[in-house]
């Protein structure tokens, strides 16, 4: 590393152990921490409070939206398909989810990251995706004529699906046939879930 690189990493990182030493002082008790030893207005305090709870209000609420997005469509396409036509079913949720992907790029690096760096978080992550896997597969069973293992089934093709969009996106993309990708995807989708 140069010494530009350590500048970024040791300045701020100094300036935050310097306020911190420096307020250590003026912070000798729960109320001087939460309330600012009851000398801030009203007003302060109840917007700090309130943008505390909004940024995570916000976060949960993202994760929830991302999910609902990626799984109505995926089950309004699933009730008007056929098994016969599981090229076609496939084909099309797989455009949507790299469309899902390439709109929401930002939000969903940044839930991928979280979910990894706090655990609170990632078992809401979870969740969310338990959840949506299961109301997949219920609706899945009934088109699938070997229904053993379905949830199974599912989540290993749902995986494979998610894992094309999240290369399609990235920068080494751009050297690979991503036509073709998604060709041989669909097929090992296809024969995931008919086996």
């Amino acid at each position: 590393m140069s010494w530009i690189d350590w500048c970024i990493v040791v300045i701020p990182l100094t300036i935050l152990l310097f306020v911190a030493f420096y307020s250590k002082k003026y912070v000798k008790s729960v109320v001087d921490f939460l309330a600012a030893g009851r000398v801030a207005g009203r007003y302060l305090l109840s917007v700090g409070d309130f943008m505390s709870t909004l940024s995570v209000i916000t976060l949960i609420a993202g994760i929830e939206m991302y999910f609902q997005q990626i799984t109505e469509n995926i089950y309004g396409i699933l009730e008007q398909t056929s098994l016969n036509d599981m090229e076609t079913f496939l084909n099309n949720v797989l455009d949507y989810f790299l469309a899902i992907h390439k709109n929401n790029i930002t939000a969903h690096n940044e839930l991928e990251s979280l979910q990894l760096t706090d655990p609170k978080v990632g078992a809401l992550y979870q969740n969310i995706k338990e959840e949506v896997l299961t109301k997949v597969t219920r609706l899945f069973e009934d088109k699938l004529s070997n229904a053993s293992h379905a949830k199974e089934k599912i989540l290993i093709s749902y995986q494979l699906m998610e894992d094309f969009c999240h290369f399609s996106i990235s920068n080494s993309a751009d050297e690979m046939d991503i036509d073709y990708m998604k060709k041989v995807i669909i097929r090992s989708v296809m024969d995931i879930l008919k086996n």
